[in-house]
């Protein structure tokens, strides 16, 4: 069974926790569910001690109970796997479950995820607690899908363990990457500080030493732990699969988090999910929420879940702020514009006792209902509306490039102290959003490019003959590409290429990397320097070709001095000894071109080069909103229909591109359409297309 199946299929619900609460709860929590529109809790994926309280002694008794309640209720349930946080018998009896941190220090039990995934026994009973309930819950009608564990990777040790079970299987792992010792040793260039390897057992973990790692070998451990997180979960799968009736499986992903590689994760799973918390961090960055979103889509190519949305003040010792009156049902149509089927709530009521005793649910710790309830179950309302508009698709002709491979060698080696992968990546991406122009984030070895208009890779720093290949087939058949400093440095084991930069990508930017300056980028070797400081340092670029404004922008993190060959300069440094030296060029290659950004530039010259170049790729004209209103246009055959979301927290004034009904509330919309702070629109074309435009 697939979850985004069916026309007009919308999930909408919460997290609930009946563990958590007397037995006297449950009736009132279904009646109060069912009155805010629910048609789907998660349940269990945290109730381990209480499912098989001790070992092959299974309760189900209190689950079933709740199941049969919300059933009644017309509430259908996904079943968490309880992997997350084993019991304390588990760890009694097994304690070299636990996993090890880098220094070599075993983690105690506590807290949730303390396991290693590559531990054999933990798997054994792994296997034992998903087949008894994938068996038990089979021939439930009520019981529709499954979430495999929570948040893989998530807390503590970042998804990488340094045990001797994990030692052992990286060796293995290695052994079928290369085959030989011999090929090892060459892949990671391991003549470096006499570290050649003669026999498998010498090859260590990367834990903590008196320099740093060979970070070929790095980049391989990292590469290794994402793959045992993969492999835990196929596990999980393929019981799941032999027992659970033709149930969906999904897995609640984390946005941006980058220790696992997501590409893979998502292969076997009917969709993918992902948990969203705008406001964890302070201020909502709608942007960043955005991307994470279209993350998700892209990862399998359709609808997907959010299974955890913020629902309140966050926080285990510290209280986050709390969500502005509005914004959860923002970030409900949010969601469902970028792709979204179900949304669930974390949590249903607020818990009185454990670590998250400060995460607040839709009801606080007193239970009684209140504005968050009022607002959920306005949105609720209001789905039963909108849910023909979820077959609307989302005409996407833009790409962003974003791999975990190269995340991970930045991790290893940052470049600069000022650099961010992610944060390159977002700064593009929020010149796209601030235009309302749409977009896939792929990997770029395995998308198919020939879809997209314009495709944008910033920071390509590893590089393989295969991907400059389609890279190149891409332009010269007519596309638009975005490429920037640190492109081509590497090949994929890590290794420095004997080219000019950028390598193998030269021909195609038609400029050579002459010399490099790294902004702030040796301090943190080398140990001194004011952090702020460092972080401000910059130059100056100047824009000087015709078909763009003239103006100066502030260059960061980095400075390419570029040698132009076939290649037109567009932008000059004009401060240091590279002034007058290319920072920006163009390149016309085949039916396309390249455009090669030297440089972290500012948000402004972003946005001035970013519309230039939808001009030059000839993408769909964008919605032009006021700052901090996003559109998005989704289509069915010949129709559209537009959501308008208002992140601001005053009102603001748009004009839609066509005439047509605000869907949400029934009124028809003119030229003008007013947001309340926070507020959300979504115009439906009226029925003649044609005649309606603006």
């Amino acid at each position: 069974m697939n979850g985004n199946r069916g026309s007009g299929n919308i999930y909408y619900g919460v997290d609930y926790y009946p563990e958590h609460c007397s037995r006297d709860c449950l009736h009132t929590d279904a009646r109060l569910m069912q009155e805010a529109g629910f048609n789907i809790v998660r349940m269990a994926e945290f109730a381990w001690s209480k499912l098989e309280p001790s070992e092959g002694d299974f309760e189900f008794e209190w689950l079933d109970e709740s199941i049969d309640i919300l059933g009644a209720h017309g509430i259908k349930v996904v079943l968490g796997t309880p992997t997350a946080a084993p019991p304390a018998w588990i760890i009694k009896k097994d304690p070299d479950i636990l996993p090890v941190d880098q220094g070599g220090s075993r983690m105690s039990f506590g807290g949730r995820r303390h396991y290693c995934p590559n531990n054999p026994k933990y798997h054994e009973h792994t296997r034992r607690i998903v087949e008894a309930m994938a068996r038990h819950y089979s021939g439930n009608p009520n019981v529709i899908g499954w979430q495999i564990d929570n948040e893989f990777g998530g807390e503590g040790l970042g998804g990488r363990c340094y045990c001797e079970h994990c030692r052992r299987e990286f060796i293995e792992w290695l052994k079928r990457k290369y085959s030989s010792l011999e090929r090892l040793n060459e892949a990671w260039g391991t003549i470096f500080w006499s570290q050649t390897y003669t026999e498998w057992d010498e090859i260590p973990l990367p834990r903590r030493n008196s320099t740093a790692h060979n970070p070929s070998m790095v980049l391989d451990f990292y590469r290794f732990c994402s793959d045992s997180w993969v492999r835990y979960q196929d596990l999980q799968v393929q019981v799941l699969r032999a027992h659970a009736d033709g149930k969906f499986i999904t897995h609640n992903f984390m946005g941006l988090f980058n220790k696992i590689d997501y590409v893979k994760l998502a292969r076997p799973l009917d969709f993918v999910a992902w948990d969203n918390y705008p406001r964890l961090k302070g201020e909502v960055d709608s942007a960043a929420v955005a991307m994470a979103h279209d993350v998700t889509r892209s990862l399998k190519g359709q609808p997907f879940w959010v299974m955890e949305e913020q629902s309140g003040p966050a926080g285990w010792d510290i209280v986050s702020s709390s969500p502005k009156p509005g914004e959860m049902r923002l970030w409900v149509y949010q969601a469902i514009a970028h792709g979204a089927r179900g949304i669930l709530y974390f949590r249903w009521d607020s818990c009185r006792y454990g670590t998250e005793q400060y995460w607040h649910g839709i009801l606080g710790h007193d239970r009684i209902p209140g504005a968050r309830y009022n607002e959920v179950k306005q949105v609720g309302e209001e789905i039963r509306r909108i849910r023909h508009l979820v077959d609307f698709e989302i005409p996407v002709e833009t790409a962003i490039l974003r791999s975990y491979d190269i995340a991970w060698a930045f991790d290893i080696q940052q470049n600069s102290i000022q650099f961010s992968y992610d944060g390159e990546i977002l700064k593009y991406y929020r010149a796209l959003f601030d235009l309302n122009i749409p977009v896939d984030v792929v990997d770029p070895c395995d998308a198919d490019l020939s879809k997209y208009k314009l495709v944008v890779a910033p920071c390509l720093y590893l590089l393989s003959e295969e991907l400059a290949r389609k890279l190149e087939e891409f332009v010269e058949a007519g596309g638009t590409l975005i490429l920037t400093y640190r492109s081509g440095v590497k090949n994929w084991n890590n290794v420095v290429t004997s080219k000019p930069l950028p390598g193998r990508l030269s021909r195609l930017v038609g400029a050579r990397v002459e010399d490099y300056v790294s902004l702030g980028g040796n301090h943190k070797f080398i140990g001194f320097g004011d952090k702020s400081s460092i972080e401000d340092e910059h130059r100056s670029v100047e824009f000087l070709a015709q078909e763009l404004p003239k103006f100066k922008a502030r260059a960061t993190v980095w400075c390419d001095i570029l040698k132009p060959s076939t290649a037109r300069p567009l932008a000059f440094y004009d401060s240091d000894y590279f002034a007058g030296m290319p920072a920006v060029t163009f390149n016309a290659f085949g039916r396309g071109g390249t455009l090669y950004v030297g440089t972290s530039l500012d948000k402004i010259a972003l946005a001035v080069l970013v519309k230039w170049l939808t001009l030059q790729a000839q993408l769909s004209p964008p919605v032009i909103t006021p700052h901090g209103v996003e559109a998005v246009r989704r289509r069915h055959g010949e129709r559209d229909c537009y959501w308008f979301m208002n992140h601001n927290p005053h009102e603001v004034t748009i004009r839609p591109p066509v005439n047509g009904t605000n869907i949400i509330d029934g009124r028809e919309v003119g030229s003008i359409l007013s947001l309340a702070p926070y507020g959300v629109a979504i115009v439906e074309e009226e029925a003649s297309p044609g005649l309606n435009r603006r």
